[in-house]
């Protein structure tokens, strides 16, 4: 494995031969690398994304969430969610899910999963999984690349004591948020422990 000082080295050097190199300076290379050798910060150290790995994992049920201050007079201020997802290594995470918003400050519509792309899960007493990849709206009016993201956290196994709680936000491909709620469930998402 290569020590930090090691990635540091190859961070400048490919830094200093772009500098250098770049084509658009016509000529001009050597001069401009003397003047932002001066000023430049060669401590910067790039960002390396994260991998993304999914956990076996599933999630089955469906409900209500109902939030007061969404409730206005075109909206009922309720999102539906029906899901059945699984991901059981080493195949690919697989099932549906499917929301319909009914909430100010969202797009009224329906919303159905195209892909499941992440799906991770932790917890035994009140297992929660998070899940991640694309969908499609029914709405005319929907942005295009639309993405989501869900969180169910399973409170109870059969409905009753404490709701279980789930949370969703879809953004357009741009990132700008489409919908998005987060409440107690009235009804049942069954998440297995991890």
């Amino acid at each position: 494995m290569y020590s930090q000082a090691s990635f540091l080295f190859f961070a400048r050097t490919i830094t200093i031969c772009y500098i250098y190199f770049d084509p658009g300076k016509k000529g001009k290379s050597r001069k401009s690398l003397k003047k932002v050798g001066k000023n430049f910060n060669f401590n910067i150290m790039p960002s390396i994304p994260a991998f993304h790995v999914s956990t076996r994992s599933s999630a089955k049920g469906k409900g209500t969430v109902h939030i007061d201050s969404r409730d206005d007079a075109p909206t009922t201020g309720n999102f539906d969610i029906a899901m059945d997802v699984s991901f059981n290594p080493p195949d690919y995470p697989t099932g549906n899910i499917k929301i319909k918003a009914n909430m100010s400050d969202s797009l009224v519509a329906g919303f159905e999963a195209t892909s499941i792309e992440l799906v991770n899960s932790y917890g035994k007493h009140n297992p929660t999984i998070y899940l991640t990849g694309r969908c499609k709206s029914d709405s005319p009016n929907a942005p295009k690349g639309l993405r989501y993201w869900v969180m169910v956290a399973d409170n109870s196994s059969n409905g009753a004591g404490t709701p279980d709680i789930v949370g969703f936000v879809i953004n357009d491909l741009n990132g700008n948020r489409v919908a998005y709620g987060t409440g107690p469930l009235k009804g049942n998402i069954v998440v297995a422990p991890n």
